[in-house]
């Protein structure tokens, strides 16, 4: 899958360059200079006046200017010598051996390098031998590698004679291999003559395929012409299309000229189209002009486009000064000024890390003080992992420094992942240690699969290890899939195996579908059969639709064809939405024709949502019918709110039309902000309502809290209200915890208040649990307390499990503390179940004790039911519970 997604994604460059007389490799690499420069960024400042200091060191050059071996040059870890020495090795290799150099490529133990390296030897091959390259694409097993090369010898050919390689390649089968070598012509033509391709762009049948098309030929036309492009663009069609090639215009106008971008955006009609493309150009002009695209930024009407636009000019100022960006984001209320601290600091670490750094460490709220860090650290690892060591030591104890830890034992654990797993040991358990686990094994893994394994098997029983064995095993079927499944029959039965199962199936199917079709018929368990074909069919739908059906057209009739339909419909969807819907109509019905048409309604909806909307108002049944809709209107809401509202009005006022309402109004708030307020006010009270109101208050309490709150205190009294308030409260916490604290206080009693406080105290707890306890402990007794000390037990084992036990250890004896302690020990079991179980035994309620005790139990008997047996036989609970969970060890 991996592999498959770096094909298609360098598909368009490696075609464009092919057909230019290149392949992959920079000219200059070709060309074989090579230096580095002198300015590699160092720390300044006087090292004992500063909070923190460091000093960084540059990257030694080359030791040898010729490359070795493949294996060896695969081992490089500085990307521009690899790009060398794979390009170099690529130029000695003639056309003959090309088929044995890109075997063996696939042969060897897969990493991000060997993807890189099949790139470069394909793009060769094709500029050595084009015709050799294209048969052996048309030869291959492998659907991915036959895709790259069809579609960049199609480049190579239309760049010589494009008539011709547009009539050989529309004789192509049907099948992605086609599509890409007929776009890729198409891409070829617009070079020289864009009218031309434009018609043949407009030739193809309707859907992606005809719109992937016409995107190439406009953002080809755009780089030279866009006066021309833009008229072109608005002659199409009026709806998403149409959009998507203006803003494509304007974009490419943008990157090179951003004023004359932004003549051409204000000739636009107001609307979502305008606002986009106001947003991006914005963003260009902020690096020349910052100070205008500012004021430009400030004068958009509210709304997520122009929260975008601000936050791209801020981005831009941090490049040139990154305290006068900071100064800017703290002074702005909304999520703006949040979000743009990580990309500050990111730009300040490369200037001045000591400065960088003091800076980070004074900002007022936690949650900003810890993206910070992160961006420092970020930085840091990426240049020196020594000197990175140092800055972090330095860095005070505490779940800022936890979160940091993680960027740099991932970017360890990619050089050296033992060295990761050493540095891993010494670490407190918590769900950051648990992320790190997860990302040594992917890590480790990816160069070593039988070292990350032996590693992860050693790791004691938690939810950690199982998540890394699932990654494992999935890296190792991406290269070795019978060696993965055959590692998979030892294992004993459980959600891990059924998980690996379905990773593996995946794997395999993407290569070789018949392969993993074989074994998974093989397998024991029915339910891991089903597992397995399900998504060994979905992938193999991706691939080779016609095939996928043949096979799911041979199946008995039941869940298991059901399930597997659902998933290949879903695939089919995004390419072919009648052939999704054949498959769906010929062989389902009932339940399970309904399942698999909500599969296909959210890839629909993506390309033609009236279309999507039209067939669904047709489908009988009004359940299957309402589902339907309300799934491709959330996704209508979301890519073209003007014409969804629209749409919307004319519905009955009845359940169908609130359902819709309740689907799609987190993507309206956050599409048109201003329309999903209007039309709060003309809904009767109700659900609906409640939940337009919802997504109302999150979007703008984003975007502004104080004037969030202005409009939650004029709502008319109800669940709506409560709720918009105790929202807004929420994220005004997540900046000022103190400052919302205070106002909840002053609220009149009642449970617009009760709520409101629960949610600065959940809140308060994510960032700072201790500050966030010494406030509820003023709370009077009572189930507020008792919830909200629930919740503190939980953030603070997430982040701490030693400061949280301690807070635990000095709290009186009450329901309070008691539902701390049911809170504290369900989050700690999967990392320490005797922990857990000891908690749980210290809850001073008799009726609560069992209760917890219990189901702690039950828990450990089902994940280890040797070492719960000895705890179930001394535990308090009375005899008969013990004779239940025994029963249950024994079972197991």
């Amino acid at each position: 899958m991996r592999l498959a997604i770096i094909v298609a994604a360098l598909v368009v460059s490696l075609g464009l360059s092919f057909a230019a007389g290149g392949y992959l490799a920079p000219a200059f690499l070709r060309e074989g200079w090579f230096s580095w420069g002198s300015n590699s960024p160092q720390a300044t400042g006087n090292a004992a006046s500063a909070v923190l200091s460091y000093s960084g060191s540059p990257i030694p050059p080359s030791s040898s200017s010729t490359p070795g071996d493949l294996p060896s040059i695969l081992k490089e870890t500085n990307s521009y010598r690899l790009l060398k020495d794979l390009t170099i090795y690529a130029e000695g290799i003639p056309a003959a051996d090309m088929p044995k150099e890109v075997e063996k490529v696939q042969s060897l133990t897969q990493n991000g390098n060997q993807y890189q390296a099949l790139e470069i030897l394909v793009g060769r091959w094709v500029e050595l031998d084009p015709k050799a390259a294209l048969a052996a694409a048309q030869k291959t097993q492998n659907h991915t590698m036959g895709d790259a090369l069809v579609s960049d010898v199609f480049s190579s050919l239309a760049s010589r004679d494009p008539s011709k390689a547009l009539s050989e390649a529309q004789q192509l089968p049907e099948s992605p291999k086609r599509d890409a070598a007929v776009q890729n012509v198409i891409t070829q033509i617009a070079v020289n003559d864009p009218v031309n391709a434009m018609a043949l762009a407009q030739q193809l049948p309707e859907g992606s395929k005809r719109d992937a098309a016409i995107q190439r030929v406009i953002n080809q036309m755009a780089q030279n012409d866009p006066a021309n492009a833009m008229a072109l663009a608005q002659k199409l069609p009026e709806g998403q299309r149409r959009d998507a090639a203006i803003l494509t215009v304007i974009n490419q106008t943008a990157q090179s000229d951003p004023e004359k971008a932004l003549s051409l955006t204000q000739q636009l009609p107001e609307g979502q189209t305008r606002q986009s493309a106001l947003s991006n150009v914005l963003g260009q002009m902020a690096q020349t002009e910052p100070e205008k695209a500012l004021s430009q930024a400030q004068q958009m009407p509210a709304g997520q486009l122009r929260e975008q636009a601000l936050s791209n000019v801020i981005n831009q100022m941090a490049q040139k000064d990154p305290a006068q960006a900071l100064a800017l984001s703290q002074s702005m209320k909304s999520s703006v000024g949040r979000n743009s601290v990580f990309n500050i600091f990111n730009q300040w670490a490369e200037k001045d890390v000591n400065a960088a750094t003091q800076a980070a460490l004074q900002l007022p709220d936690q949650q900003q003080r810890s993206n910070a860090i992160q961006a420092i650290m970020n930085g840091l690892v990426q240049r020196d992992q020594k000197s990175a060591l140092d800055w972090l030591n330095q860095i005070p104890a505490g779940k800022i420094r936890l979160q940091a830890e993680q960027n740099y034992v991932g970017n360890l654990a990619s050089t050296d992942p033992k060295a990761g797993a050493d540095y891993l040991a010494g670490l407190p358990n918590g769900q950051e240690k648990n992320n790190m686990v997860q990302n040594v094994a992917v890590q480790w893994a990816q160069n070593d699969v039988q070292g990350a394994l032996a590693w992860t098997e050693k790791l004691p029983p938690s939810q950690s290890r199982s998540f890394a064995l699932q990654q494992v095993a999935s890296i190792w079927a991406q290269n070795d899939p019978k060696a993965a499944a055959n590692y998979l029959t030892g294992l004993p039965e459980g959600q891990d195996k059924n998980y690996m199962i379905r990773n593996v199936a995946s794997q395999w199917a993407q290569n070789d579908a018949q392969g993993a079709l074989a074994w998974a018929q093989n397998l024991p368990g029915a339910q891991e059969k089903k597992n397995a074909l399900t998504q060994i069919a979905g992938s193999w739908a991706q691939n080779d639709p016609q095939a996928a059906t043949a096979y799911v057209a041979s199946l008995p009739a039941g869940g298991m064809k059901n399930e597997i339909i659902g998933t290949m419909a879903a695939q089919m969807a995004g390419t072919d939405i009648n052939a999704a819907l054949d498959l769906v109509n010929k062989y389902t019905s009932g339940r399970a024709k309904e399942n698999a048409l909500q599969n296909i309604s959210y890839q629909w909806a993506q390309s033609d949502p009236k279309a999507a909307m039209a067939y669904g108002e047709s489908l009988p049944g009004a359940q299957a019918r309402n589902n339907f809709l309300r799934s491709v209107s959330s996704q209508w809401f979301n890519n073209d709110p003007a014409s969804a509202v629209e749409w919307l009005k004319n519905l009955p006022d009845d359940a169908g039309k609130n359902q819709i309402i309740e689907g799609a109004a987190f993507q309206w708030a956050q599409s048109d902000l201003t329309s999903a307020m209007n039309y709060v006010g003309s809904m009767p009270a109700g659900q609906a309502q409640n939940n337009l109101i919802n997504a109302v208050t999150n979007q703008l309490a984003e975007q502004d809290p104080s004037k969030a709150l202005q409009w939650a205190n004029q709502l008319p009294d109800g669940e709506g209200k409560t709720n918009a308030v105790a929202t807004v409260v929420n994220q005004w916490a997540s900046n000022d915890p103190a400052g919302a604290a205070g106002y909840v206080q002053s609220m009149a009693q009642g449970p617009a208040r009760d709520q409101a406080m629960q949610s600065v105290a959940n809140s308060w707890a994510n960032n700072d649990p201790a500050a966030a306890a010494q406030w509820v402990a003023t709370f009077a007794d009572g189930s507020s307390k008792d919830n909200a000390y629930a919740n503190i037990a939980r953030s603070w084992a997430n982040s701490d499990v030693t400061q949280a036990s301690d807070w635990l250890t000095q709290l009186p004896a009450n329901s309070s503390k008691d539902a701390a302690i049911v809170s504290f020990s369900s989050q700690v079991f999967e990392e320490d179940p005797q922990a857990a179980y000891q908690w749980a035994e210290s809850v001073s309620d008799p009726n609560r004790r069992q209760q917890e005790v219990y189901m702690l139990l039950s828990r450990w008997v089902r994940s280890d039911p040797t070492s719960a047996t000895a705890i179930v036989q001394q535990s308090t609970l009375p005899d008969a519970q013990k004779a239940q969970l025994l029963q249950q060890t024994n079972k197991n």
